[in-house]
């Protein structure tokens, strides 16, 4: 039996399923979360048809700290862009276990 670790970060554990040119991003219990994440949406788009992952997003911030608020607060927006994050820079899926 092979055992393998994974590090823990602040953030949303995410699925992400590519099928029949559909991309959903889901959490853990099953809530839509693609229109809080648009760009992984995209990004995920560009993978093979019948790909499945499975990890976190996460958002760094200054000082490579990360920003568990950010994910929050685009969560609660449901993709609703305000002026103050418009700077911000995306979040980032990263794959997990």
């Amino acid at each position: 039996m092979r055992h393998t670790r994974s590090l823990e970060n602040d953030g949303f554990r995410a699925l992400v399923c590519v099928d029949a040119g559909r991309v959903e991003l889901r959490s853990r219990r099953g809530t839509e979360m693609g229109s809080a994440f648009p760009e992984i949406v995209a990004g995920a788009g560009q993978l093979p048809q019948m790909t499945a992952l499975d990890g976190e997003l996460i958002v760094w911030g200054a000082e490579s700290r990360l920003v568990f608020e950010r994910l929050q607060y685009r969560l609660a927006r449901r993709g609703t862009w305000l002026k103050g994050v418009e700077g911000a820079p995306p979040s980032r899926g990263r794959p997990g276990t």
